[in-house]
């Protein structure tokens, strides 16, 4: 919705480069587009889970949301994670991805 009514206004911004560059929700909304098209081509359905791998940040999130406008939803497997954690992402009926 905010990509709608607030396309130019910043949704996010990141450090690089030494100073802070912000990205539109407008932007956000494409790459979160993007990231749901990829998702599909590599099979992610509705109610499937994608394990997401990394660190937190921008793209962990745009993920995240490209997996839930599927329909699906992601499981956060962290550098921190427990074995306990992992293995129960890992095993989850639903998971159809592991990024």
């Amino acid at each position: 919705r905010n990509a709608e009514r607030l396309p130019k206004r910043p949704a996010y911004s990141l450090w690089h480069g030494g100073k802070w560059q912000s990205h539109s929700w407008q932007h956000y909304a494409l790459q979160v587009a993007q990231a749901s098209k990829a998702l599909a081509t590599l099979g992610l359905g509705k109610a499937d889970v994608a394990a997401i791998q990394g660190k937190n940040g921008s793209a962990w999130v745009i993920f995240a949301l490209g997996c839930m406008a599927r329909g699906g939803a992601a499981a956060g497997i962290y550098r921190n994670s427990s074995a306990n954690r992992i293995c129960s992402a890992l095993s989850s009926k639903s998971l159809a991805l592991l990024a």
